[in-house]
């Protein structure tokens, strides 16, 4: 659906699948968001047309369950109900500890890796004798309530409290399956990262008897309309050469967007999949296109994904700063980056980019664009997250990557009136306490400072952090490494501290 070319969807989706690992015809291929994706695009693609659609777990020792739930959970009346599915790996499980580690699904699908040795769950179940779960977030995936996306008919049903209900029915469905002898004295740790560590914490907040602890990485808990910090923790975590440079070369490209000679050339630069034009939606979706890529080595800088090894910012700004203008430094790097993803061009027009996303099937149904039409649903009815590159200290387009640009996609894509957003996103706030909730007990919040994301971060005092230095988004969950940076070991033997505590 794609047509091979580099937009700004596909760095949605390859930033919103980059946590998710998802089993494809044997080969598992990286993905990630909300926001900045990895392995090959080409076998990513076949993935995410539903294709290669996973229908049951090929990993050792996991098993795929469908646990039946509400479509409304809030709606006592409704009977309506369908099927999330759910990995369950019990390699390392001693029914005798009644210890159950719950990986919350997040903005992406899940596969059988997730509950295997694509995180750090594997070694500590292995230390705990823990049995491994990990349930899909609704609409994202194979798991979808309804078959429709379309915002009335089905994403209306998409929220974090749906969610929330959701992986509470999964919580006790597993224990009375495998802890029926035990159901009072199981003890539940929920994990999570990005958008599900957010999960992770609440569910823990909310349902403190259910769930005996909850580890939440990189977790941006602050919903945010402007979210400007985005950009300007991109810029410091690049540096001031290299991000000066891009600064320079993309205020060269607004001048170039001016005249029909410059977009010409930028269109030459950037093998552009359409010519550009001077409208500002569309150059919002070019400038968006060119920005991403820089985004997504940034959140993911030298994270143990099997991904960050191809590129980390060191040999980003090496690129960037190493031609012979800015604007040529700037310009290969995204090519470079094209290339590595196996794409022709990149979209710089905003209706092509709203076309993807206007796909009302369901990923299973074969809709590339499903995850990604789904969290930006989220960001308009919930978070806002919107990463605009207005003001001072960032390296991107101030002129056309604005938060209107963001927000108007919520009622050109699904209908919605923006002024709604404002008030959804402080509702949220109310409602879990952003990054001063007043349930902090026996959470782990853990952050690196090299992500953009831990702006959003928990402030509490009361609450259980750490901020690694030198790290990026979810660097705790993935497997340890003999190189991974002290403040990143540190952490995770303080989080090791304090899981053996819960589960006295």
């Amino acid at each position: 659906i794609f047509s091979h070319t580099m937009s700004r969807l596909t760095f949605t989706l390859l930033l919103i699948f980059l946590y998710t690992f998802v089993q494809v015809s044997h080969t598992q291929i990286l993905l990630k968001s909300g926001k900045r994706f990895q392995g090959s695009l080409n076998d990513a693609n076949k993935m995410l047309t539903g294709t290669h659609f996973p229908k049951s777990a090929v990993n050792k020792g996991v098993s795929e369950i469908t646990v039946t739930q509400k479509v409304d959970h809030f709606d006592a009346l409704s009977t309506d109900t369908w099927s999330q599915r759910v990995f369950i790996n019990d390699t390392y499980f001693n029914a005798a500890t009644g210890i159950i580690f719950f990986l919350l699904g997040g903005e992406g699908p899940m596969g059988s890796s997730s509950v295997t040795d694509h995180f750090i769950l594997a070694k500590y179940a292995q230390q705990f004798g823990a049995l491994i779960v990990g349930a899909e977030h609704r609409y994202y995936g194979g798991s979808n309530p309804t078959p429709t996306l379309n915002v009335e008919q089905g994403l209306r049903y998409l929220s974090t409290e749906q969610a929330l209900e959701d992986f509470a029915t999964v919580r006790n469905f597993v224990v009375d399956k495998y802890l029926s002898h035990a159901r009072d004295t199981a003890k539940v740790v929920a994990f999570g990262g990005s958008y599900s560590g957010n999960l992770a914490s609440w569910i823990r907040a909310k349902y403190p008897h259910l769930f005996v602890g909850a580890l939440a990485s990189s977790s941006p808990v602050l919903a945010k309309v402007d979210f400007h910090e985005y950009m300007q923790v991109v810029f410091r975590s690049v540096g001031t050469s290299c991000g000066n440079t891009m600064r320079a070369a993309t205020n060269e490209y607004e001048r170039m967007a001016q005249t029909e000679e410059g977009r010409k050339r930028l269109d030459s630069l950037f093998k552009t999949c359409k010519p550009l034009t001077l409208d500002a939606n569309n150059l919002g979706t070019f400038f968006s296109s060119i920005a991403d890529p820089v985004c997504g080595v940034v959140q993911y800088n030298n994270d143990n994904n099997k991904y960050s090894g191809s590129w980390n910012i060191t040999k980003m700004c090496q690129t960037v700063t190493g031609g012979p203008t800015p604007v040529d430094g700037y310009a290969n790097f995204v090519n470079q980056y094209a290339e590595f993803l196996g794409e022709d061009c990149i979209t710089s027009t905003y209706e092509d980019y709203l076309n993807e996303l206007k796909n009302e099937k369901t990923f299973d149904q074969g809709n590339l664009a499903a995850a990604g039409r789904s969290w930006v649903y989220q960001t308009c009815s919930e978070f806002g997250y919107y990463q605009h590159a207005e003001g001072g200290d960032q390296p991107f387009s101030t002129k056309y990557l604005t938060a209107n640009w963001f927000l108007q996609q919520c009622k050109d894509i699904y209908g919605l009136d923006v002024a709604t957003v404002a008030p959804a996103v402080k509702a949220i706030n109310q409602r879990y306490g952003g990054d001063m909730p007043a349930f902090t007990d026996k959470i782990f919040f853990s952050n690196g400072d090299v992500d953009p994301w831990h702006a959003l971060r928990v402030r509490s005092s009361a609450a259980q952090t750490s901020l690694m230095h030198g790290t990026a988004h979810c660097a705790d969950l993935y497997p340890a490494r003999d190189s991974d940076v002290s403040d990143l070991k540190s952490t995770r033997e303080v989080f090791l501290s304090k899981l053996k505590q819960w589960l006295m």
